[in-house]
This record gives structure tokens, C-alpha cells and sequence, in this order.
């Protein structure tokens, strides 16, 4: 959570580096990072599989029996939305650690990072210790 203002810096230099400069400035690894979680379907899948179950678990048990067929939706709405939601933020959050590692062989890689040093309200940042750790990534 307190890392929240520091993805959301570095997010933005990423979508404006890939709107603004077709990610020129990006290495080769960054940008097949950028294609990775541009082609990610992993959190819509899982929400799509949790609230199927739910529909369907929720019909067993008899829920909204008497009203139209189509409004079990809303009660399994967050079994969609929930998943959804972790999924997706982890795995940006994933994606985003990744941009911000190699900062000794990438300039970019480099300039989020200090983004989001500058950002950050916790200097002790679980984040920056995972940055940390797989500073150098081999291709």
C-alpha cells in the first residue's frame, strides 16, 4: 500500500515512454517484458473460471431461484471482480519490478528506478529489496 504512489509514478513513465517513444528507450529485455503483460490474459481467465463457479455454486444452493435467470450475475459479480483485482495488481506489480531492474545496462531501467526512490514513502521498501536482489538479469 505504501509503495501504491511509487508504481503509479513509474506506471506512468512506462505508458508514456511506450506512447510517446514506441519504447525506443526501452532494452530488449524491457520490451519483451512490455509484450509479456501487454498479452497477459491471466487475471481475466481466473476471474472469468471464479465466477463461473460462483454462478454455479450459487444456483445449487438455490440463490435468487425465483428471480430471471440472468440476475445471479450480480451476487457472483465479486467472485469475478476479486480475483480479478489480486491478479492483476500482482502481476503489475511483477511487470513493474522487472522494468526497474538492470539499471547498470539500462538507462530507462534506471531512470524508473530512481523514480520510484523519489516516490516512495517507506525507504525500507520490501520492493526495493526484490529490485535488489535480481538487479542483473542475464537475457
Amino acid at each position: 500500500a505504501m509503495e501504491r504512489e511509487a508504481f503509479s509514478a513509474v506506471r506512468a513513465e512506462v505508458a508514456e515512454e511506450i506512447v510517446s517513444n514506441q519504447g525506443l528507450n526501452m532494452s530488449e529485455r524491457q520490451r519483451q517484458l512490455t509484450d509479456w503483460q501487454q498479452r497477459d490474459f491471466t487475471a481475466p481467465i481466473f476471474g472469468i473460471m471464479s465466477g463461473c463457479a460462483a454462478i454455479t455454486v450459487l444456483r445449487n444452493m438455490g440463490v435468487m431461484r425465483k428471480s430471471p435467470r440472468w440476475m445471479i450475475v450480480l451476487p457472483a459479480l465479486p467472485f469475478y471482480l476479486m480475483p480479478y483485482q489480486i491478479i492483476y495488481h500482482t502481476r503489475e506489480a511483477e511487470y513493474l519490478v522487472n522494468m526497474m531492474r538492470e539499471e547498470k545496462s539500462s538507462k530507462f531501467a534506471k531512470k524508473l528506478r530512481v523514480m520510484f526512490e523519489k516516490n516512495i514513502v517507506n525507504k525500507r521498501s520490501e520492493i526495493l529489496d526484490e529490485i535488489e536482489s535480481g538487479a542483473e538479469i542475464s537475457e
